[in-house]
């Protein structure tokens, strides 16, 4: 069964858009006829396609960015940035988390076996990721960043639009979810932006969802809050739905 793979890990959101104002604290999404329930954090808003024409072109160019290979089934967005981003006002702030479920061949969803262990899964994941970490090591953290904006360095600096993603590797593992730390460089607004994400591939009963986290680099401490902000959220998500 493969569920992951350069393209599902290069697979990536739109980068700068925003949300909607704040719901109710208890939400959920619908997989294939189930319902996977979340809890939004604190300041954080739900997109509103239905409502607000700017939410539904990024849920859009979100969900082309995907390219078939996860399908999005929600986006919360840092509330702070709502009006600028309504507003069109050039800002580059933008903390955001997603919930996707993996679609390997382009269409199904991930169906785990009746049963199956956490840790062979998660085992299975590892052995498709070059390096990893037993717990959160700033100092490897910092040092694989170094290595990985040096490579983006080398970029065509004449290119327009050019997306790389380099895998920093296994950040945590624990009985919730296995977290993996990638780094991203996109140019936009006439500039190189370079933006940290914290990935979490999610068992749910027999479901595989995504809970993954992002928000502009800014050293070592941006994968330590992100880590953070993204377990959060595993937590509720498992909590919610465990029966």
């Amino acid at each position: 069964m493969r569920i992951w793979g350069s393209r599902f890990l290069i697979a990536f959101a739109c980068l700068f858009g925003l949300a909607t104002s704040p719901q109710a604290s208890e939400q959920s999404v619908q997989l294939e006829g189930e319902t996977i329930r979340y809890s939004l954090p604190d300041g954080f808003c739900l997109l509103d396609p239905n409502n607000q024409p700017y939410d539904k072109m990024l849920l859009k160019n979100m969900e082309d960015a995907q390219n078939g290979v996860n399908r999005v089934l929600q986006v919360l967005y840092l509330c702070e940035h709502l009006e600028k981003a309504r507003s069109f006002l050039k800002s580059h702030d933008f903390v955001y988390s997603m919930l996707m479920a993996p679609t390997p061949n382009g269409a199904d969803v991930v169906k785990l076996p009746l049963g199956m262990d956490k840790s062979e899964l998660f085992q299975t994941i590892k052995r498709n990721v070059d390096q990893s970490l037993s717990e959160v090591d700033e100092s490897a953290i910092s040092d694989r960043l170094n290595a990985a904006l040096s490579k983006n360095m080398e970029t065509d600096g004449n290119a327009v639009d050019i997306q790389k993603i380099q895998n920093l590797g296994v950040l945590k593992e624990n009985e919730n979810a296995l977290y993996i730390g990638l780094l991203v460089s996109a140019h936009a607004q006439g500039r190189l932006h370079n933006i940290a994400s914290v990935f979490a591939y999610v068992p749910v009963n027999q479901n595989l969802i995504t809970v993954s986290s992002y928000g502009p680099l800014e050293g070592k401490e941006s994968y330590v809050k992100l880590l953070s902000q993204a377990n959060a959220l595993v937590v509720d998500v498992v909590e919610l739905n465990s029966f």
